[in-house]
Formats: structure tokens, C-alpha cells, sequence
């Protein structure tokens, strides 16, 4: 036992390592560990991180992954018979995560969980959506908020970093984020605070949620290692956990300490991952340390920058070791952790030099309550309490659908261009005030934050154009073209009942007169004078108030002209050439009105012959 103690205070110094004082075990304390609860079932000591227990915050308001294979229904877990103490401690069930390797689901265990003041915990779910499944995140809501907001999606971040040195050692940068007012988003400038020991500020985010993005403004929460307790994931080999009679209870810890040595991000699930992820498919697939670059794009990760600060007064190089560390791992096999409980307990019995000595990362429940190095004390629970904390999982099942059933509405889609406050009930999940609870911790104040300030250019939501666009345009599309199909059906029968009078017959054209001095004054002709100008919506000026000429009197052609409708359906069924207004006459035309002669012309013809 001390020999081991001694091991590994040297190697960690060596590795450069300074993530907090690590708790371990002796071999022959190790070895006592169970490799499995009931058979086919698989203790992981890999694997993702509960939500609950690690929000991983700065990935991005962006929608998960789909997955193909729809989950199974939740499993019934009965909680542990230990718990730390605590008057804010509850228990959180579990949920199924898709495991890559696998192709299939693992179960992540419940948690013991010490709430952030003032929080409570909205937890997340599978969606259907085309094409398979997606898990939609879970938050930490302010507890005294009984209404969700509901916003579109806010723009690309406008920081890259801190804007300025630290002003001491002691300071912490916090990322700026969008902030909506009224109409539109306006930027918030990220600022320096000064860090709290064993409290880690999580900075302003966004959650996505098919209803819309909801934000979540900054708080304070636990150092990861007083958090509670975290229990392994697990997987079955055949679904027995489908039978009525069955249920599930976690007994397999999960070391903080040394889990913040193997610490990833999956930007892509919006979830924590601890253990062996060091393969280079697993960069293929997303998964990148916790100080990754590849992460800080929405702002450095919390839990990151808690550690960094602290570490780097005991070592400048404390960034440099973590990564030597982190290639050395990926580039010999030896040194990555097991992914099993099984393997643990076999790379122990069977310890070879060179083997790794950061291998412990899970324990047993009955030895973790009895350790006196955990930074966390237990206490027991009889059968009838974990009863009443089972029943109180299911209420937390039944929020859960609530929320579903709010955010996977068939009008969700539609409204998520604009902002929409839902009311949701209240969660089983809250923490108490401080001063209620006997022996709670008292949360630091809040930072002081910069106003938010508009930006030209951005931020800007075009929320009620984008909701016409997706619901309303069909509706509008169909109006206008019902209201185009009334005027010409209204145009279409005037000018049909109104065209066969007017047509000019060869026994009408033996009755026509010849233009009078008074006619071929400027003036409306017959024709026009008989034209339905009363029905005709929108007549052409230049035709109704034309000027009457003796061509457009004498020829039958041009009376039709000018009773001709400009409705072009109704010349394609006349099949007539269109007329066009007369401006001089030809010798053809003037031929013509000599073809028609009067009496005094023959009187003329008989006396010349």
C-alpha cells in the first residue's frame, strides 16, 4: 500500500501532472474490486460523462448527432444504499448514450449530486426525428425561473480569447456570449473575475432544443471532485432489463481525481468523456482533450480553466507536461487506461514493469464509503428511503416527457425564428436556498458583468418574415392566384356576350352611311361608343378615346378593332390580326373609299358615256 502511495508520487511529478492531490489504492485493495454485477452485463470504466454531474457548456448551441437505432425504454434504477452527506444532495437517474465501438447503447448510470445554488436541473431525451434519433441536452436552469425562453439561434462569437492581460494570477477569463434584447441579440464582452477555490464559474451558454435555443446564463457550481459521486456506465449483452421484475443499481465509483486525467470533449453529443480515447479514429469522430484548441471556440472549458489557473502558480509548465502526457499515450497502448472493470482488475493481478500505474479509475461503493481519503463522507441509506428517492426518479421521468412533448410539437419547427416562452412545471430536481440547508456551502458573489451592446451588422432577427417564409406562404400563394382567376373569368363574359352584337355582317355593312361633317369631327366613334367600358375593369385609354377617322368607320376590319378586348385569350380565339391605330392613308386606302360610289358619281358616268 505505501509502496504503491510512493510510486505514484513520483511518476507524477515526472509526468508533469498537477491536476489535484489523486486518490488511489493499494493493489490488494484494487484486486477486491467486482469485475461485473450479474452476468452479461459490462462495468465500463470508460465512457461518457452524465450530463448532470458535467455540463460540457462550451461546445456551441448546435443540434446532436441522429442516430439510426431508436433507444430502449429507461431502465429501472433503484439507488445506491450509500449517499454523501448533504442537505442539497439528490439523486439524478440515468439515460442511454449511443456508443460508437459498440453500435449499440450503453447505460449511463445515475449520479449523487451535490446541486449548484440555485439551480435546477432540466434533464434532456431522445427525440424522433427523420432519419433516427437525437438526443436533445439537458440544462441547469435558474431554480426561481417557471417559464423557458425559447430563441433563435444567436450568431458566430465575436471573441477568440481574452482581450487583455490578466490583471493578477488569480484572475479567470469568461468568455462573452450573445445576449437578446427585445428584438435582436446584442454582444456581451467577455471580462476578467477572480477564481473561488473549489467553485468553477460556468460561463454563459446556449442549450439547442428543436423548439429553439435557450440560454443559460453563467453560475457558480462545485469543483468536479465535490460534486457528489458518479457511478460507471454499463452495457448489456442481451436486454434482460426489459423484464418487469428487473432493476438496476450502481455499486461501481468512479475516481474524480484521476478521471480529470483523461478528461475529453465530444463537441458533436455536447457530452464529457472520460478513459481510454487516445486511438486516433477517436480525433476522426470528434473527441478532443479537454485543453484542445479545437474547443475553444465558444470559450475555453470551464473545467479547464479552473485547473489551469490553480496549476500553473505550482508549475509554469504545467500546459506543456498535460500535452507531452496526452501524445505519449496516444502513441503507446501500454499507457492508456482499461476501457473495463474486468481489465482492471486483470492488468492489477497481473502487473508487468512498464504497466501504467494510473490504472485505478473504478472502485467499489462498500470501499469508497469506507476510504478516508475521498474529499466526500457516506452515509447510509435503509430500503425504504431509496424507495421514496426511486419514486422521486420516476417524477424526474415524467418532467422529462413534459418537456418532450412541449419542444417536439408539431409547430416547434415554425416557431423557431422568434422567441416563444413555454411554461414548464417545476422540477423534482431543485436546490434549496443556501440558508435553509444545514452545513451548505454559501455560493461566491456573483461577477460583475459588462452591458450588453448592440452590433452593426449582426444580431439581428428577421423573426416574422422567417415565420411567414415556412408557415404562411403557401396560404399566400394560393390567395393571389384565386384573385388573378376572378377579373378574367370577369373580363371573359362581358367581352363575349358584348362581341356578337358588334360584329359587322356584309348585310350591316350595305346599311352603313357615309361619314357626315358632322361625324368626322373629332369625336368617340359608333363603335366605341357601344363598347361595355362599364364592365371592363381597366379599358386601354388610347383606344376608348381615339379619334374617329373614315377608315376605322368605313371597313369591317376596323370596327372590330376597335370592339377588339385586350384580353389576350380572347384574340387567340378570334384568331384576328391586331389592329393598329391608323395614322396615314394610302393610296390603297384612299382606292377603296372611291369603290363605293353615290348617286351624283353615276349620274356622272351615264352623261360621259
Amino acid at each position: 500500500m505505501k509502496t504503491y502511495r510512493l510510486a505514484w508520487a513520483i511518476v507524477v511529478p515526472a509526468a508533469g501532472i498537477w491536476v489535484v492531490p489523486l486518490l488511489v489504492l493499494g493493489v490488494a485493495t484494487a484486486c477486491q474490486g467486482q469485475a461485473t454485477t450479474d452476468a452479461g452485463v459490462q462495468v465500463l470504466t470508460r465512457g461518457p460523462v452524465h450530463e448532470a454531474f458535467a455540463e460540457a457548456s462550451m461546445t456551441g448551441a448546435t443540434a446532436g448527432v441522429v442516430i439510426t437505432k431508436a433507444p430502449p425504454d429507461p431502465i429501472a434504477e433503484l439507488p445506491p444504499d450509500q449517499r454523501p452527506e448533504g442537505g442539497n444532495v439528490a439523486w439524478i437517474p440515468g439515460y442511454w448514450s449511443w456508443d460508437d465501438d459498440r453500435t449499440d447503447f450503453i447505460w449511463v448510470s445515475g449520479v449523487w449530486r451535490d446541486l449548484p445554488p440555485g439551480r435546477q436541473w432540466v434533464p434532456g431525451y431522445w427525440a424522433p426525428v427523420q432519419g433516427g434519433s437525437q438526443w436533445i441536452s439537458g440544462f441547469w436552469g435558474d431554480a426561481a425561473q417557471t417559464e423557458v425562453n425559447y430563441l433563435p439561434p444567436p450568431p458566430e462569437p465575436l471573441e477568440a480569447g481574452p482581450s487583455s492581460p490578466a490583471p493578477g494570477p488569480d484572475n479567470l477569463w469568461a468568455s462573452g456570449s450573445w445576449v437578446w434584447q427585445d428584438t435582436r441579440y446584442a454582444w456581451q464582452p467577455g471580462y476578467w473575475m477572480v477564481q473561488q477555490p473549489d467553485w468553477i464559474w460556468v460561463p454563459a451558454h446556449y442549450t439547442w432544443t428543436p423548439r429553439g435555443c435557450v440560454y443559460v446564463p453563467g453560475y457558480w457550481d462545485h469543483d468536479i471532485v465535490h460534486r457528489g459521486v458518479m457511478f460507471a456506465p454499463v452495457y448489456y449483452d442481451h436486454p434482460f432489463y426489459t423484464r418487469p421484475d428487473y432493476y438496476y443499481s450502481p455499486s461501481t465509483v468512479i475516481d474524480l481525481a484521476v478521471m480529470a486525467a483523461f478528461l475529453f470533449v465530444q463537441p458533436g453529443s455536447h457530452h464529457y468523456y472520460y478513459g481510454d480515447y487516445y486511438d486516433a479514429r477517436y480525433e476522426g469522430r470528434g473527441f478532443y482533450p479537454w485543453y484542445s484548441k479545437q474547443l475553444t471556440r465558444y470559450g475555453d472549458d470551464p473545467i479547464y480553466a479552473h485547473y489551469r489557473s490553480m496549476q500553473l502558480r505550482q508549475d509554469p509548465d504545467w500546459d506543456v507536461h498535460v500535452d507531452e502526457q496526452y501524445r505519449y499515450r496516444r502513441e503507446h497502448v501500454e499507457a492508456r487506461p482499461p476501457q473495463t472493470l474486468a481489465l482492471q482488475v486483470n492488468l492489477i493481478n497481473n502487473q508487468r514493469a512498464g504497466a501504467p500505474e494510473n490504472v485505478i479509475i473504478g472502485r467499489s461503493l462498500a470501499e469508497a464509503a469506507q476510504s478516508k481519503s475521498l474529499p466526500v463522507r457516506f452515509t447510509p441509506v435503509n430500503m425504504d428511503e431509496r424507495k421514496q428517492i426511486q419514486t422521486r426518479g420516476r417524477e424526474v421521468n415524467k418532467f422529462q416527457l413534459e418537456r418532450k412533448r412541449l419542444e417536439t410539437a408539431p409547430a416547434a419547427a415554425a416557431e423557431t425564428a422568434r422567441p416563444v416562452r413555454l411554461q414548464l412545471p417545476a422540477s423534482p430536481v431543485a436546490a434549496r436556498s443556501t440558508e435553509r440547508v444545514k452545513g451548505a456551502k454559501t455560493p461566491p458573489p456573483m461577477p460583475v458583468t459588462p452591458k450588453p451592446e448592440a452590433v452593426r451588422g449582426k444580431g439581428l432577427q428577421e423573426k416574422p418574415q422567417k415565420v411567414e417564409a415556412k408557415t404562411e406562404t403557401p396560404k399566400a400563394q394560393g390567395k393571389p392566384a384565386k384573385a388573378e382567376a376572378t377579373p378574367s373569368r370577369t373580363k371573359e363574359k362581358p367581352q363575349r356576350v358584348k362581341a356578337k352584337p358588334k360584329t359587322i355582317t356584309p348585310e350591316s355593312r350595305k346599311r352603313e352611311v357615309a361619314p357626315t361633317k358632322a361625324e368626322s369631327k373629332p369625336g368617340p366613334s359608333r363603335a366605341t361608343e357601344k363598347m361595355p367600358q362599364k364592365v371592363e375593369p381597366k379599358p386601354e385609354p388610347k383606344r376608348a378615346a381615339e379619334p374617329k377617322s373614315p377608315e376605322a368607320e368605313s371597313g369591317p376590319k376596323k370596327a372590330e378593332s376597335a370592339n377588339e378586348s385586350p384580353n389576350p385569350e380572347i384574340k387567340a380565339q378570334k384568331s384576328e390580326p391586331k389592329a393598329q391605330p391608323p395614322r396615314t392613308e394610302t393610296k390603297q386606302q384612299k382606292g377603296k373609299r372611291k369603290k363605293a360610289p353615290t348617286t351624283e358619281d353615276n349620274t356622272k358616268k351615264s352623261e360621259e358615256k
